[in-house]
This record gives structure tokens, C-alpha cells and sequence, in this order.
């Protein structure tokens, strides 16, 4: 986990058996909400495409959504 700011966290699953991002990502944000009460955004990329795949998340109602926006030519 890399802390980048006050509101902002880079996580590494390289080396991780997921086989799908999309239902892991939103098993963190829904824990998130339940541990802290706090609504998360999570975006799936590189820490650059993720910045920015997680920032139509944070104007969607519903915390459980995710982006995911893989590089080019992945």
C-alpha cells in the first residue's frame, strides 16, 4: 500500500490469484464503508489511469461502484 495523500491510496495486486477485479475492488469499498462509514472510489489501472478511472466513481451514488481502466495494449 502506498499512501499518496490524505484521501488518496495506491494498492499493488501484482503477484495476487484475483480473477476478477471488479468484485474485489467493490469487497474493499463495501468493508471500507462498514469499518469507517466512509464511502470509497476505486479505480483499476495504473496509478495514473486509476487517478482518473476513479474519478467518475466518486459522483456515483452508489459507493460499490468501480472503474476499470486497463493500459493500452493489455
Amino acid at each position: 500500500m502506498e499512501v499518496y495523500s490524505i484521501d488518496r491510496v495506491f494498492l499493488d495486486l501484482h503477484g495476487m490469484q484475483i480473477e476478477d477485479f471488479g468484485s474485489y475492488a467493490r469487497e474493499i469499498s463495501r468493508i471500507c464503508l462498514r469499518d469507517t462509514a466512509i464511502p470509497v472510489s476505486i479505480g483499476i489501472s495504473t496509478k495514473t489511469l486509476a487517478k482518473i478511472a476513479s474519478k467518475p466513481a466518486n459522483n456515483i451514488q452508489s459507493c460499490e461502484e468501480v472503474v476499470i481502466a486497463p493500459p493500452r495494449g493489455y
